[in-house]
């Protein structure tokens, strides 16, 4: 992009926040304005005033509380007038422990704070008989105790020193017995 295009860009944007900020204000003090009285207020077409009403529709609808969150905003007030009536000398001290463990315990379920409830535990067999061991794990198992200082000493130098098959076969793949050739 050329710096001319990038600077227009830039400046469009900026037009576009600043008519936002003004039909906001234009919509705060007459909210019954119609679209041409808007288009004829900020210059601009009735077409980009209803494109603008409705990204400003959408920024409001997503700040908007939910239903759930303000219906949660009001049981934490609650528990916070129960906390408050605690304070009553009536109540004996072993009882208001117990109110307030059951309140905190209320509160950190609203609040989303509570230790996950749900445990899973699983066992994994993880013997595996060495000689249904094939290619590059049986090598593994095979190699288990050696340092990897013995490995690059003793295993790499012999595997080189070994002349090459004909016909090599991949560790990975399919195991080639007597019975096969």
């Amino acid at each position: 992009m050329s710096p001319a295009s990038i600077t227009k860009i830039r400046s469009d944007r900026e037009a576009r926040a600043r008519r936002h900020i003004e039909l906001a204000r234009l919509l705060r003090d007459a909210p019954d304005a119609t679209n041409i009285e808007l288009a004829k207020s900020l210059h601009v077409s009735r077409n980009t005033i209803a494109e603008d009403r409705k990204h400003l529709m959408n920024i409001v609808s997503g700040e908007a509380k939910t239903e759930m969150v303000i219906y949660r905003e009001q049981q934490l007030a609650e528990l916070v007038d129960l906390r408050d009536v605690l304070s009553d000398p009536k109540i004996k001290p072993d009882r208001k422990v117990e109110l307030t463990l059951a309140i905190i315990d209320r509160e950190m379920r609203l609040t989303g704070t509570a230790a996950p409830t749900r445990s899973i535990q699983a066992t994994i067999n993880a013997d595996v008989d060495p000689a249904k061991l094939v290619g590059y794990r049986k090598f593994l198992y095979h190699t288990r105790h050696l340092s990897e200082e013995d490995v690059n000493r003793l295993v790499f130098p012999f595997c080189d020193s070994l002349p090459p098959s004909h016909e090599p076969n991949p560790l990975l793949g399919e195991v080639v017995t007597d019975e096969k050739l």
